[in-house]
C-alpha cells in the first residue's frame, strides 16, 4: 500500500516550475508562505486520515539541517488546513532544500523549494540568548505541550491550555484567552538586573496580538518576577517596574493605531 501527498500550488509568472518532471515552489525569507495539501492512499479501504508532519529541508554552511515548519491531519480525499510557515533562511536551487512530508519517520513525499533572499536582515543578532518561536505548532503535533528554546533549552509550563479553538496553537502563533489560562517561558532575561535596571541595557522583542481585550489593566505578558524589577504589557502600553516599588518608573503609551 502506498500513501501520496497532493499539493496545490499557484507558481510564480516568469519562473521555471520544473526540474527533471518535479515541481518546483518558491518563497522569500521573512514573508508568509503557504500551501494547500491533501492525503490519499491507493488502498480502497485502509488508512482513512494519518498524522502528517512538515519539514524543511536546508542547508546551513556545510551541513544540511531540518526544522519542523507544520503539521496536521490528513483525511482521505479531503483538502487539509494549509501548511503556512515564514522561512527564516534563505536558498538557492543548487543549495538543495526541500520541504518534507513525514508520517511519524517514513518520509512520504518532498518538493524542492528556493526562497529567495530577503532585502532586509530581520534575524536575531549573532549573540542571542534566547529565541523561541511558533512556527510549526500545531495543535495536533506531538510536542503540543512543549515549547523549547533553540538556543538555551528554556522550556515553557501551559495551564489549562487546552489545545483547540479556545486556547492552542494556530497559525504559527500561541493563541491564549480566559482567566488562568498561561504560559509561563522559564527565562529570566531581568535576573541580574532586578536590584537596579537602570544601569543596564537590553534588547526584547516580543510579536504579540491582543484580542478582545476590555480591561485596561489587564497584564497581557509579564517580564520578570512580579515581587521585583519587571516588565507589564497591558493593553494601553508598557509599564517597567524597579525593584520592589509597586510603582511604574516608564511608562510607554502605544502610538495612535498600534493598540
Amino acid at each position: 500500500m502506498n500513501k501520496f501527498i497532493n499539493i496545490k500550488y499557484n507558481t510564480p509568472s516568469n519562473r521555471d516550475y520544473c526540474e527533471n518532471g518535479n515541481i518546483i515552489l518558491y518563497a522569500t525569507q521573512y514573508e508568509p508562505f503557504s500551501l494547500d495539501w491533501a492525503y490519499y492512499t491507493d488502498h480502497l479501504n485502509q488508512i482513512p486520515s494519518i498524522n502528517v508532519s512538515w519539514y524543511l529541508y536546508y542547508k546551513d554552511g556545510d551541513e544540511y539541517k531540518q526544522s519542523l515548519v507544520g503539521s496536521g491531519i490528513g483525511s482521505k480525499g479531503t483538502i487539509s488546513d494549509a501548511l503556512s510557515f515564514i522561512p527564516d533562511v534563505w536558498q538557492t536551487i543548487e543549495d538543495g532544500c526541500y520541504i518534507i512530508a513525514k508520517e511519524g519517520q517514513n518520509e512520504l513525499q518532498r518538493f524542492k523549494i528556493i526562497i529567495a533572499k530577503s532585502a532586509y536582515d530581520i534575524s536575531e543578532t549573532s549573540d542571542a540568548v534566547f529565541k523561541l518561536t511558533a512556527y510549526g505548532k500545531s495543535n495536533y503535533s506531538q510536542d503540543k505541550d512543549q515549547w523549547v528554546d533553540s538556543i538555551s533549552g528554556a522550556t515553557t509550563t501551559f495551564t489549562n491550555v487546552t489545545y483547540d479553538d479556545r486556547a492552542g496553537w494556530t497559525d504559527n502563533s500561541l493563541f491564549i484567552q480566559g482567566t488562568g489560562v498561561t504560559a509561563t517561558i522559564d527565562y529570566h532575561p531581568l535576573y541580574s538586573l532586578e536590584q537596579d535596571l537602570s544601569n543596564y541595557g537590553k534588547t526584547i522583542e516580543i510579536e504579540f496580538t491582543p484580542v478582545k481585550s476590555s480591561n485596561d489593566d489587564d497584564v497581557l505578558v509579564r517580564i520578570g518576577n512580579a515581587s521585583a524589577g519587571h516588565i507589564d504589557i497591558k493593553p494601553t502600553g508598557a509599564y517597567l517596574y524597579i525593584g520592589d516599588s509597586t510603582e511604574s518608573t516608564v511608562h510607554t503609551n502605544y502610538k495612535v493605531g498600534e493598540r
